[in-house]
């Protein structure tokens, strides 16, 4: 797998997984105003916990990106 979509794949599944724990721990409601335990409060949960995920790894590139151009 090339290890640019890897980082993603692990990027994305890396914030669904966070996104459930904290809001199964009461520190986040991603509900959505959907029923507790519903298909589309797990859906939604998830595409939200994917795309923090992604955001968060584009932010760190970004970073990085601009650490290595600074330094040289």
């Amino acid at each position: 797998m090339n290890k640019n979509l890897r980082s993603i794949v692990l990027a994305v599944l890396g914030g669904m997984m966070l996104a459930g724990y904290l809001h199964t721990r009461g520190a986040v409601d991603l509900s959505f105003g959907f029923p507790q335990g519903s298909l589309a409060e797990g859906a939604f949960m998830a595409v939200t916990g994917g795309a923090g995920g992604y955001f968060l790894l584009i932010i760190f590139r970004k970073a990085k990106s601009f650490w290595q151009r600074n330094r040289g």
